[in-house]
């Protein structure tokens, strides 16, 4: 398991990419010394390990000291004094909005950053979920996975040569899936629009905003 984070990919107003979207991925594992020599390891070697299992306690810990800090060292200067909220969805592994610790961490330093939860049963309004992880998966499968630092590595390696270009896209398609969600008022019956995005690129004609003409 992954904690991964992406924004939208800034440009300025000659087109050219100030900011690639990407906040990090961090692994829950943790390092350990092989307490027998096997064919793979001597005994004493460092070894990485899947952490047994990811509790509210971890999932606070990964927010705190790594992805709130992540944000505050990558946010571009020109947004800082903005509202940023990060979005995650509802496992139950997952800490409250509230959480006292997030919170205080959050506001540190004059930033105001909130957590909020994805509606539920909508997977399309999760970037992560709407294209990110399957393109990724994709990349990571080509590297040929081995063991799970190699798997660590190659995953890392996945995230960071994924072309901002396209996560770009996919937060369109997210927008286009909200237009759908309010012309159905909140309903999730519908199909994920397409529109087109590598034609449009290749014309240089790529909106920033999809338009919406629901009735909200």
């Amino acid at each position: 398991m992954f904690l991964a984070a992406v924004a939208r990919p800034r440009y300025d107003d000659h087109g050219v990419m100030t900011f690639d979207g990407k906040i990090g991925i961090w692994p829950f594992i943790y390092q350990d010394f092989a307490k027998r020599r096997s064919p793979y390891r001597e005994r004493g070697e460092e070894v990485t390990k899947v952490l047994p299992s990811v509790t509210k306690d971890v999932s606070r810990d990964y927010m705190v000291n790594k992805l709130l800090p992540a944000i505050k060292a990558l946010w571009q200067a020109s947004e800082r004094g903005h509202i940023i909220h990060i979005q995650q969805d509802n496992a139950n592994t997952h800490i409250v909005v509230n959480d006292s610790v997030f919170c205080a961490a959050a506001h540190a330093d004059g930033w105001d950053i909130r957590l909020t939860c994805q509606p539920p049963n909508s997977p399309d309004l999760n970037i992560l979920d709407l294209g990110f992880f399957a393109a990724l998966h994709a990349l990571f499968e080509k590297m040929s996975p081995g063991k799970i630092a190699d798997i660590v590595a190659k995953v890392k390696k996945a995230y960071d040569t994924y072309p901002a270009e396209r996560s770009n896209r996919i937060f369109l398609t997210l927008q286009s899936c909200m237009c759908e969600v309010l012309k159905q008022k909140g309903g999730n019956r519908y199909k994920v629009p397409h529109m087109r995005k590598s034609f449009l690129a290749a014309l240089e004609m790529l909106p920033d905003v999809v338009p919406c003409d629901a009735d909200v």
